[in-house]
Protein backbone atom coordinates (compact mmCIF):
# COMPACT_ATOMS: atom_id res chain seq x y z
CA UNK A 1 0.00 0.00 0.00
CA UNK A 2 2.76 2.68 0.87
CA UNK A 3 4.63 1.80 -1.93
CA UNK A 4 1.81 1.70 -4.44
CA UNK A 5 1.30 5.61 -2.55
CA UNK A 6 4.93 6.22 -3.16
CA UNK A 7 4.69 5.24 -6.67
CA UNK A 8 1.82 7.72 -7.54
CA UNK A 9 3.54 10.94 -5.87
CA UNK A 10 6.94 10.11 -7.75
CA UNK A 11 5.34 9.89 -11.08
CA UNK A 12 2.63 12.67 -10.28
CA UNK A 13 5.37 15.18 -8.71
CA UNK A 14 6.87 16.76 -11.19
CA UNK A 15 3.44 17.40 -13.41
CA UNK A 16 1.75 19.04 -10.40
CA UNK A 17 1.42 23.21 -9.54
CA UNK A 18 1.02 22.80 -6.42
CA UNK A 19 4.74 24.01 -4.45
CA UNK A 20 3.67 21.93 -1.34
CA UNK A 21 3.48 18.44 -3.63
CA UNK A 22 6.22 19.64 -5.43
CA UNK A 23 8.42 19.26 -2.27
CA UNK A 24 6.87 16.34 -1.33
CA UNK A 25 8.13 15.00 -4.45
CA UNK A 26 11.67 16.69 -4.91
CA UNK A 27 12.56 15.09 -1.35
CA UNK A 28 10.55 12.06 -2.05
CA UNK A 29 12.20 10.97 -5.35
CA UNK A 30 15.95 10.77 -5.16
CA UNK A 31 16.49 10.12 -1.97
CA UNK A 32 14.51 6.76 -1.88
CA UNK A 33 15.91 4.92 -4.64
CA UNK A 34 19.37 6.09 -5.37
CA UNK A 35 22.68 7.55 -3.06
CA UNK A 36 24.34 10.66 -4.20
CA UNK A 37 25.65 11.57 -5.92
CA UNK A 38 23.63 9.30 -8.86
CA UNK A 39 22.83 10.27 -11.99
CA UNK A 40 18.73 10.54 -12.24
CA UNK A 41 18.87 12.38 -8.80
CA UNK A 42 20.52 15.35 -11.03
CA UNK A 43 18.54 14.70 -13.57
CA UNK A 44 15.24 14.99 -11.28
CA UNK A 45 16.83 18.23 -9.67
CA UNK A 46 17.07 19.60 -13.14
CA UNK A 47 13.80 19.02 -14.21
CA UNK A 48 12.24 20.54 -10.53
CA UNK A 49 14.59 23.80 -11.29
CA UNK A 50 12.69 23.96 -15.15
CA UNK A 51 9.52 23.86 -13.40
CA UNK A 52 10.47 26.25 -10.93
CA UNK A 53 12.05 28.72 -13.35
CA UNK A 54 8.83 28.41 -15.29
CA UNK A 55 6.65 29.54 -12.63
CA UNK A 56 8.61 32.24 -11.89
CA UNK A 57 9.99 31.23 -8.47
CA UNK A 58 13.78 32.39 -9.82
CA UNK A 59 15.37 32.05 -6.85
CA UNK A 60 14.74 28.82 -5.49
CA UNK A 61 14.89 27.65 -9.35
CA UNK A 62 18.66 28.95 -9.10
CA UNK A 63 19.35 27.00 -6.16
CA UNK A 64 18.02 23.74 -7.69
CA UNK A 65 19.78 24.47 -10.94
CA UNK A 66 22.98 24.77 -8.49
CA UNK A 67 21.91 21.44 -6.72
CA UNK A 68 21.99 20.20 -10.17
CA UNK A 69 25.08 21.34 -11.68
CA UNK A 70 26.84 19.96 -8.43
CA UNK A 71 25.73 16.60 -9.01
CA UNK A 72 25.82 16.39 -12.68
CA UNK A 73 29.06 17.21 -12.86
CA UNK A 74 30.31 15.00 -10.66
CA UNK A 75 27.89 12.11 -12.40
CA UNK A 76 28.08 13.25 -15.52
CA UNK A 77 31.51 14.73 -16.20
CA UNK A 78 32.00 18.60 -16.85
CA UNK A 79 31.74 18.70 -21.08
CA UNK A 80 28.20 16.52 -20.85
CA UNK A 81 25.47 18.28 -22.67
CA UNK A 82 22.78 18.34 -19.81
CA UNK A 83 26.11 20.37 -17.54
CA UNK A 84 25.87 22.73 -20.13
CA UNK A 85 22.54 22.96 -20.40
CA UNK A 86 22.00 23.83 -16.58
CA UNK A 87 24.55 25.80 -16.49
CA UNK A 88 22.75 27.98 -19.23
CA UNK A 89 19.78 28.08 -16.95
CA UNK A 90 21.27 28.91 -14.09
CA UNK A 91 22.88 32.39 -15.70
CA UNK A 92 19.68 32.68 -16.87
CA UNK A 93 18.52 32.83 -13.56
CA UNK A 94 21.70 34.82 -12.44
CA UNK A 95 20.69 37.68 -14.98
CA UNK A 96 17.14 37.35 -13.93
CA UNK A 97 17.81 38.43 -10.03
Amino acid sequence: MVKSITKQVICNCFSVSDGELQDVGLGLYPRLHYPDPHPSHAVQLLRVAKLQHYCGDVEQAERTFTQAYNVMKVTHGTHHPLVSEVSRKLLECLSSL
